[in-house]
């Protein structure tokens, strides 16, 4: 089994005479991890992910460049099954046009929007894409995807009002799974920009003698997360998506080192598997995901948060996680992640260490154990085991 990871990263700024400010920044990796169970299978990927910003009129008027690309080298060990990832895949992240003042900004373009007060992979972010592709490997901000919108953004104080507008449709775009299956995308809508729209209202507001800030959103959309069902005849998955209406409430609190924070959503038309995996059904649903964390030192942080959905047709789906980053001693930070179900069987294991030598240099491990047994998007993992490794220098 071998890993190596190398990453690069070059910051470049330049200003002039004329009030024009470029800023630079890539980010190169050579990545490799290995699965076990099921199939054993490794990969060596290649990603590369620049950045370009720059400003002009005195910083009102800006410009932003940034995707994210990558090429799998797979090394299968069972030659007769399907790759389990894309060998190309090239991702929008910002990639827009702004204008910004006091009062206002407005910008145009693809664009990845900060959304939501929790964190992790259950976090209900129904505004941008997500990259599917080894969804328990990426970090969380790495697998957002740019949508292409209109925005604006209107400041009064300390409360804003944002409006968002997605002329195309964001259609799933999932690799081929592993193994004998395949999967087909059903849907009930056209895919023709501007005749499939996305749109949508947030208000915002901080409550200066309560120390709450809260957040109120109004989102018509498609629904973010792809929906499994099993077709027994054809011997494969079919991936649903519809269109929804969702409506969010966000808020948080600090006190003193801890922050408590919560996600709240009402769907209409939300798609859930049946127990079967056989059918997939829409119903309105209930979101909440409440948490609490702790930040103390300059790298240390805890973190606790329940995960709710509840509709009448599939029984209360209930799951909480913890994720613990820990420095022990100077130059080595260890960190924990624990993700389970309060009323199912299904959980994700993982622990990592991270080493810093030089200031420069970081090496960082870890080793995952997980196992999906039962959910409303009819999406099912057997017990395996994942390892990864990474080697990054930044300058």
């Amino acid at each position: 089994m071998k890993f190596s990871t190398f990453a690069f990263v070059v910051c470049f700024s330049f200003y002039s005479g004329l009030a024009l400010a470029l800023e630079f920044q890539a980010n190169l990796g050579l990545d490799s991890a290995y699965k076990t169970k099921v199939e054993e299978w490794s990969f060596a990927r290649t990603t590369l992910e620049p950045q370009v910003e720059e400003s002009f009129m005195g910083d009102s008027l800006k410009a932003k460049v940034s995707f994210l690309g990558w090429y799998n080298g797979v090394e299968r060990l069972d030659s007769s099954q399907n790759s389990p990832v894309r060998e190309w895949a090239f991702f929008p992240k910002d990639n827009y046009l702004s204008l910004e003042t006091k009062e206002y900004e407005l910008s145009l373009g693809t664009r990845v929007f900060s959304h939501g007060e929790t964190f992790g992979w259950l976090k209900p972010d129904w505004i941008n894409g997500r990259i599917y592709d080894d969804s328990f490997f990426m970090d969380e901000d790495l697998a957002k995807i740019g949508v292409l919108s209109a925005y604006f953004k209107v400041l009064f104080g300390q409360k804003s009002v944002e409006l968002f507008f997605m002329p195309c449709a964001q259609v799933f775009s999932i690799p081929q799974p592993w193994g004998s299956f395949s999967f087909e995308k059903t849907q009930n809508f056209s895919t023709a920009c501007f005749e499939t729209t996305e749109f949508g209202m947030r208000f915002s507001d901080f409550w200066e003698q309560m120390g709450v800030e809260i957040k109120l959103m109004y989102l018509h959309h498609l629904s973010r997360v792809p929906v499994l069902s099993y077709d027994v005849a054809g011997n494969r998955y079919l991936i649903h998506q519809n269109e929804m209406d969702t409506f969010f409430l966000s808020a948080n609190k600090a006190f003193g080192d801890w922050v408590l924070r919560g996600d709240f959503t009402y769907s209409l038309e939300f798609p859930f598997a049946s127990e079967s995996s056989l059918a997939v059904e829409t119903e309105q649903t209930l979101g909440a995901h409440i948490g609490v964390d702790r930040s103390w030192g300059e790298e240390n942080i805890f973190l606790f948060q329940t995960h709710t959905y509840y509709n009448k047709s599939f029984k209360t789906l209930l799951l909480a996680s913890a994720h613990l980053e820990y420095s022990i001693f100077d130059p080595l930070l260890t960190e924990l992640t624990l993700l389970r179900g309060m009323n199912n069987d299904s959980y994700w294991y993982e622990a990592a260490l991270a080493y810093r030598i030089f200031d420069l240099w970081k090496l960082k491990t870890s080793v995952s154990h997980l196992e999906i047994k039962e959910g409303p998007f009819g999406l099912q993992s057997p017990k395996e085991w994942r390892y990864y490794a990474q080697l990054s220098y930044q300058y």
